[in-house]
């Protein structure tokens, strides 16, 4: 069954940035999504676990899995396709990269 969600627009200095969808999911305060798979069943962005940390995330069939790189304070998951690869992008020491998720194979048969 799809996920149903509150959209919001977000104002950054008198425009409009990409939507993104405030949720209420388990485990993962301040979660912020930015990406629905095509189906409608699994959901990305990112949360605040603690203080100053942003992990992304994937949430799908009532389970979070936290993406986060080792030594990165920031994680962010932007998008993810209908064989759940994500996309996204983390804080490194000096400048931000890209990266490329493939769920473990078991994860695809739930």
């Amino acid at each position: 069954m799809p996920l149903r969600m509150k959209l919001f627009i977000s104002q950054v200095r008198g425009g409009t940035i990409p939507q993104s969808i405030l949720a209420t999911i388990p485990n993962a305060p301040g979660a912020q999504v930015y990406g629905i798979n095509p189906e409608g069943t699994a959901l990305v962005g990112y949360y605040q676990p603690s203080s100053g940390i942003n992990a992304g995330f994937v949430y799908q069939n009532s389970t979070l899995i936290t993406l986060q790189f080792p030594g990165s304070v920031e994680t962010y998951a932007m998008g993810i396709n209908s064989a759940g690869e994500v996309v996204g992008y983390y804080a490194g020491s000096d400048k931000y990269y890209a990266f490329t998720w493939t769920p473990p194979a078991d994860a695809a048969r739930k």
